[in-house]
């Protein structure tokens, strides 16, 4: 009788073990059959920085908005640096003293390629990470100014953006659409701020700005005095669009800064990019959680609306993607 209780009590241990062990095999299957919940907790850590642009431009808040939400979503420490924008970007992430940058698209494909600007200065340092929205070119006069063309800029006192900056770029390549070079102008290298103090002050006759709008800088001076933007005629938009395959017409309606008239005028998309030094992983994460939290950025800044996946690639060759980009955009079938 002993020795028949204590098989059935062997055999009854042997048949828990056995069912416990078909039980971990069975769940350790659903875990690695079971699909990545993308709301998961995700904690990076590290700490990071983002050169972004002047305080009374788009690039700053925007960049600090995107920073604090992708902080909050993946545990890094981003800071969003303030900057004279444009090339003092691309010349931080030459010499790795920023690890993401906010860059107009232009400025990134002469880096990336070696010319323009960048003839003989090939920067490799960083790859492409997103097109995020269309920087606005916005000549700034006074609604009563004689100033009704690009041609009528010649020998008045122009505010060009920040030495070396995108705006600066751009203003060149428009005024040499009308053969006009900053010779024949009185050039004043102003920052945004700088730029609507200067034009308040009747300093300056008008100012150029590239940056998604409403700017900040241009909306304050319209609460200030009545203005209008400076409208690129047919044949030079024409001219500018042929000549660099990065310009897009666009037209800024009037309710916008309340002129009298919509504006006719060209667009080049702002974009992200990381040095090349930033982990894989955190670049994937943080594209993932970016274009997962569109509403946050949305909510957090008026350009968060014009962000999307149709539009990710816009401006930007995917050769010089960062490869954490890359792998989302592998992964969501944007590319193949």
């Amino acid at each position: 009788m002993k020795k028949t209780l204590i098989f059935l009590l062997v055999l009854c241990m042997a048949t828990m073990v056995f069912s416990g062990c078909e039980k971990s095999a069975e769940d350790e299957s659903n875990r690695s059959e079971a699909p990545i919940n993308s709301s998961t907790e995700i904690n990076l850590g590290g700490s990071y920085t983002m050169a972004t642009g002047g305080t009374s431009g788009t690039f700053y808040p925007y960049g600090g908005a995107l920073c604090q939400i992708i902080n909050k979503e993946i545990g890094t420490n981003i800071t969003a640096n303030s900057t004279g924008g444009g090339r003092e970007n691309m010349a931080l992430l030459a010499t790795n003293e920023t690890d993401f940058a906010l860059l107009d698209a232009d400025m990134m494909s002469y880096a990336l390629t070696g010319t323009e600007t960048f003839e003989g200065e090939k920067v490799d340092s960083f790859g492409s990470v997103a097109s995020l929205f269309p920087q606005i070119i916005q000549i700034v006069v006074a609604a009563d100014s004689d100033i009704t063309s690009v041609a009528d800029l010649k020998g008045k006192k122009v505010s060009v953006g920040d030495p070396g900056s995108g705006t600066s770029v751009n203003a060149a390549q428009i005024l040499d659409a009308y053969d006009i070079t900053f010779d024949d102008i009185q050039v004043n290298y102003l920052s945004f701020k700088e730029s609507a103090s200067a034009f308040q002050a009747n300093s300056i006759s008008a100012f150029i700005g590239v940056a998604g709008i409403p700017t900040s800088a241009v909306t304050e001076v319209s609460l200030m005095k009545d203005i209008r933007l400076i409208s690129i005629d047919d044949e030079h938009m024409k001219i500018l669009t042929e000549r660099y395959a990065f310009f897009a017409p666009y037209t800024v309606e009037k309710d916008i800064y309340n002129t009298s008239e919509n504006t006719e005028t060209l667009a080049v998309m702002a974009t992200l990019g990381a040095l090349k030094t930033v982990d894989e992983n955190v670049v994937y994460h943080f594209t993932r959680a970016m274009f997962e939290n569109l509403d946050d950025l949305a909510m957090a800044h008026a350009k968060g609306k014009e962000l999307s996946l149709e539009k990710a690639l816009d401006g930007i060759d995917p050769q010089y993607l960062h490869p954490g980009a890359a792998k989302y955009y592998k992964e969501i079938g944007l590319l193949k």
